[in-house]
């Protein structure tokens, strides 16, 4: 009997390390971590290059959120989540190479609340309105300080901090409770689907000439855009 049962379990692990691997695939939707688990857990670092995606319909239309020159060549599009720790370790990298770029590469900000965290949704309607009322730069001060206070943007400190930027307290109670805030959020959210993905952050390097692209998933490290970057020149 144990001659039989040792081979079934070998048979058995292999098949679970295959699917493993076949699910790892860019085109899986792969939910992101929650913040224990990404505290647990390195940056996603492929270990290929994505393929390159065609005629990529990443971008707004209206109400952009720039980081950056808009004459821009390339646009970094990053889909992300106030309360995802991936998506504070990516920001950083994100501006070193906006930077370094000397106008040639911007970031465009898009919203992926994900339902496990229950302040992602209200974080980012705050900072639509943040946005709208103040200013761009305003929006891109405020991102800073959401993703630099994880686990803290209840109700109250969402509204202090814009506050502290210069948006009016009634002016800000409007706004949020406004449907039309709440539809670019979801309008980000719906954006997001045709790609496949599920978890945050997730980005497309957009090639604006051509508008060809190339995913990249998770908050791969420095190092590692550059390579994609120069795929996409």
């Amino acid at each position: 009997m144990k001659a039989i049962i040792i081979p079934l379990a070998i048979v058995f692990g292999s098949a679970l390390i295959a699917s493993a691997v076949f699910f790892k695939d860019y085109g899986s939707a792969t939910p992101a971590p929650t913040p224990s688990a990404a505290a647990q857990r390195p940056a996603a670092a492929p270990t290929g290059l994505p393929n390159i995606l065609e005629n990529v319909d990443a971008f707004r239309t209206e109400a952009r959120h720039l980081y950056g020159s808009e004459t821009a060549a390339i646009t970094i599009v990053e889909f992300s989540d106030y309360e995802c720790p991936f998506c504070a370790r990516l920001s950083p990298t994100l501006k070193r190479i906006v930077d370094e770029s000397n106008g040639a590469i911007n970031w465009e900000y898009r919203h992926l609340p994900l339902p496990m965290h229950q302040n992602a949704f209200p974080a980012a309607i705050a900072s639509e309105c943040v946005a709208s009322l103040v200013s761009n730069d305003a929006f891109w001060k405020y991102s800073d300080v959401l993703l630099s206070n994880i686990g803290k943007a209840n109700a109250a400190f969402l509204k202090s901090e814009a506050i502290k930027l210069g948006l009016e307290g009634a002016a800000y109670d409007s706004c949020i409770a406004d449907p039309a805030t709440k539809a670019i959020v979801d309008a980000d959210v719906a954006a997001v689907t045709k790609f496949g993905q599920q978890g945050t952050p997730f980005s497309i390097v957009v090639n604006n000439a051509d508008k060809s692209g190339r995913p990249v998933v998770g908050a791969v490290p420095y190092e590692q855009w550059k390579v994609v970057l120069e795929t996409i020149k």
